[in-house]
């Protein structure tokens, strides 16, 4: 129980700094009404394993999954929450991220965030057995692509990451080369979207190459999304 409360309290700590953002975003439109948000979305749903942006690192087991995004302009917010249902493990990113080049064939985007992943100690030998442990994160990435048209682009995905904690991933270096086949037509009404990708995965100099794939349905009056 003791785990779980403070858990608890620190996803309510985490909770607070996401308000904190939004509350500075809608100071700043109070203060200049010129200025208007340009899009805000959020979205929630359970994945059946925890998929993760490193496909590596997905929790292999149902999880909750809530995204946000206020946008101006080039600029994003957009915290991520990912948690098993069973609290156990988790994690959330404050991402930042910008358009760098958002016209024409060729895009670039590119991002930052303060990351706090929650894991679930299994070491009997070190007396931390089912403690929860924390490990702080500082990440940024970089996100070139092209579209080819409005159904296909094929870009690449770069992500750094550097762990603040002794005991746990130092530096993370994770490459991705992929491609993006959306509205494939199977009718009037249903549509699929394909994305597989070649990745390259380092961890404190472990590395390795792999290959992953997803396809799930659409609309099929959806176009292909612009990353």
């Amino acid at each position: 129980m003791k785990n779980i409360s403070l858990l608890l309290v620190t996803i309510k700590v985490s909770a607070i700094i996401i308000l904190l953002h939004f509350t500075g975003i809608s100071y700043s439109q109070i203060t200049d009404s010129t200025r208007q948000l340009t899009h805000f979305a959020g979205s929630a749903g359970i994945t059946n394993n925890g998929i993760s942006v490193v496909p590596t690192f997905s929790f292999g087991k149902p999880a909750a999954i809530f995204l946000m995004s206020v946008e101006k302009s080039r600029l994003s917010f957009e915290p991520d929450i990912r948690f098993t249902l069973d609290l156990k493990r988790g994690g959330i990113a404050l991402w930042w991220r910008y358009k760098i080049l958002m016209n024409g064939k060729f895009r670039l985007n590119a991002g930052a965030h303060p990351a706090i992943n929650f894991i679930k100690a299994d070491s009997v030998k070190e007396n931390t057995k089912g403690v929860i442990l924390t490990q702080h994160f500082l990440g940024g990435e970089v996100v070139p692509y092209y579209v080819l048209s409005k159904k296909i682009n094929i870009g690449a995905y770069y992500l750094y990451a550097h762990g603040l904690q002794e005991n746990g991933p130092k530096n993370v270096h994770f490459v991705t080369v992929n491609s993006n086949f959306s509205n494939l037509k199977l009718t009037k009404q249903l549509a699929l979207m394909w994305v597989p990708q070649f990745y390259y995965l380092n961890i404190d100099k472990e590395d390795g190459f792999y290959f992953t794939s997803t396809l799930p349905p659409a609309s099929s009056t959806n176009s292909a999304p612009g990353a």
